[in-house]
Parts: structure tokens; C-alpha cells; sequence
């Protein structure tokens, strides 16, 4: 499973590991099975199967009741927490991470995407620089954003967060400038392209960002792609050239259009463009997509009155 991994085959390795998952739990190996599903969960994550990861982890959570080490408890509980947000479910995800004490000082994946989905980027900041400081560039880049260049991606989305909020741009420590200046994975060129687009440089950004594109998608890591996308469609946006983002969102969608079309963030990127292309029958389609897998997540405004989705009524109930 693992060699399937690093080729970039990730279904194989999917399928190697929930057939060692059924085979755990035949043999009445509860830590084995705990740890199958663990691995199963984040390529799943990768691969934007959100319904199969829910599943992977939720019972992965159940079976780490019984691991002798509080820190398996932890993980399998921050990993639900983080497929639990990026289902829109962010009150449990935030129970997930009570339960488990996961906070700002644990520099935790699933601490710092629920801050960003949940608008809080000064804890998202935060926690990404915790997490920035304890790892290295040895950390294996296959545990989704888990690594030195994933936190520096999820700080340089954090503080671009700030930025939109008319905040001051944080100032990146010289470690993590020195990662920005030379990234060796997709995560990390997607960090840098965000640094230069911040930075002003944005032929420079867009090549970067293009090479990452390129990069999640010879490995089939549709999740990477989705964060590679979204900074592209925002330059060719502000380039007054929505034709274009149509296009790369186009040809991002072509790698699986079934995955990518249940994908939230994908879709809020489809959204976007049509807003910006002013078709209204469009924006009214996509807004009703994207109201369907927001969860509790905010939706932005819509230029108009589009305010009778399912989803303007859910919030409206809140």
C-alpha cells in the first residue's frame, strides 16, 4: 500500500489498505484495523471521498478507545475532526476537538483547518505557526498538510485571511521565509504562489501555482489541487477573466468530475466565477450546489437576491 502510495497510484494503495482493514477485523486486531483505517482516511481525504472517509474514521475513533497510548486516541480524534469540518459539520468537529484537548498550543491539522472553516484565522495562525515549529522538512508530506510546508500553507491561508479583513499582513519568521523562498512539495508551492501573489508578483505566483496544479495531479491529490486551484482562479478573477477560471476550473473538474462536483471548496470556486460572469440563472444553480455542502459553513453574499436555498433557510432557522 504504501509503494502504490508513493507512485502516485492512491486508489491502489486505497484498496490494499481497507482490504488490511477487513482483514484486522477478522482477525480480532482492533490496533491493526484502527491503524488500516488511519491510513485509509487520509487517502481518502486526498482523493476527496468525504462520505468513505466519515466512515474510516468514525470507526477508527471507536476502535481507539482501546489503544494503550492517549496520543492514537488523539489522532483518530483530530483526523474524524478534520473530515467532520470539511463535511461542514463544525459543531462535532469542535466536540471532536474537545474531547481530545486539541487547541492552539497543539499545532494541529484539524485545530487549524476548523479555525479557517469556521472564521477564526487568528487561532488558525496560531495554531499553523505551533505546528510550523514542530516539524521538519524530513516529515512525510503524504499526511495532508501535516508536515513543515502543509503549515506553512495553512499560516499563509490563515494570514491572508487577516488580510481580507483589512488586518496587517503577519510577518513570516525566517524559517519560514526560507521555505517559501525554496518549497520542495505541492503544498509548499502553493504557499510560496500565495506569498508572491501577496507580494505582488504574479506571473511569478501563477507559474508556481501552475507547477503545483500540475504536480497534485500527476499523483492523483485531487484535495491538493482543489488549494492549488483556488489562489489561480482568484489572480484570473481579479484580471477581470472569468472565461479563463472557467477553463482551469474546467480542466481541474476533468481529472474526476465526480469527486470534484461534491467537493465544497471546488464548488464555491464554480460560484465565484459565475458571479463574476453575472449569469444569474448560473449563480442561482451553483449557489444552490454549494448551499448543499456548506454544513454550518458561511456562505458568501450573492450579488441579487438569492436568499430562498435550503441553506439561507437552515440559517435563517439558527
Amino acid at each position: 500500500a504504501h509503494t502504490w502510495q508513493r507512485m502516485g497510484r492512491l486508489t491502489d494503495a486505497l484498496n490494499e489498505f481497507n482490504q488490511l482493514s477487513k482483514l484486522c477485523q477478522r482477525l480480532n486486531d482492533p490496533l491493526c484495523e484502527m491503524d488500516a483505517r488511519n491510513s485509509a482516511s487520509r487517502l481518502q481525504i486526498s482523493l476527496l471521498q468525504w462520505d468513505e472517509a466519515l466512515t474510516n474514521s468514525r470507526r477508527s475513533m471507536q476502535l481507539s478507545k482501546e489503544a494503550p497510548k492517549a496520543s492514537d486516541r488523539t489522532y483518530a480524534l483530530g483526523t474524524h475532526s478534520l473530515v467532520l469540518t470539511n463535511k461542514g459539520r463544525l459543531r462535532e468537529a469542535a466536540a471532536m476537538l474537545e474531547e481530545s484537548s486539541i487547541s492552539i498550543d497543539d499545532g494541529s491539522v484539524a485545530y487549524t483547518t476548523y479555525s479557517l472553516a469556521s472564521g477564526n484565522a487568528e487561532n488558525a495562525l496560531a495554531s499553523s505557526a505551533v505546528l510550523f515549529e514542530e516539524r521538519d522538512e524530513s516529515t512525510n508530506h503524504y499526511l495532508i498538510l501535516n508536515s513543515q510546508e502543509g503549515a506553512m500553507l495553512l499560516w499563509m491561508m490563515a494570514a491572508q485571511e487577516l488580510t481580507a479583513q483589512g488586518r496587517p499582513m503577519p510577518t513570516p519568521s525566517p524559517a519560514q521565509l526560507a521555505v517559501l523562498q525554496r518549497p520542495k512539495t505541492t503544498p509548499g508551492r502553493i504557499a510560496r504562489g500565495r506569498w508572491l501573489i501577496y507580494r505582488g508578483m504574479r506571473p511569478e505566483a501563477e507559474a508556481e501555482l501552475r507547477l503545483a496544479l500540475e504536480e497534485s495531479g500527476k499523483s492523483n491529490q485531487l484535495f491538493y489541487s482543489s488549494l492549488a486551484v483556488e489562489p489561480l482562479v482568484g489572480l484570473l478573477l481579479e484580471n477581470n477573466d472569468p472565461e479563463a477560471a472557467q477553463a482551469l476550473l474546467s480542466q481541474v473538474r476533468g481529472i474526476n468530475p465526480i469527486r470534484m462536483d461534491r467537493d465544497y471548496r471546488v464548488n464555491l470556486l464554480r460560484l465565484r466565477v459565475a458571479i463574476a460572469k453575472g449569469d444569474s440563472s448560473e449563480i442561482n444553480d451553483m449557489y444552490r450546489k454549494v448551499s448543499a455542502l456548506a454544513g454550518e459553513r458561511k456562505l458568501p453574499e450573492i450579488p441579487g437576491s438569492v436568499q430562498t436555498s435550503e441553506h439561507s433557510e437552515r440559517t435563517a432557522a439558527k
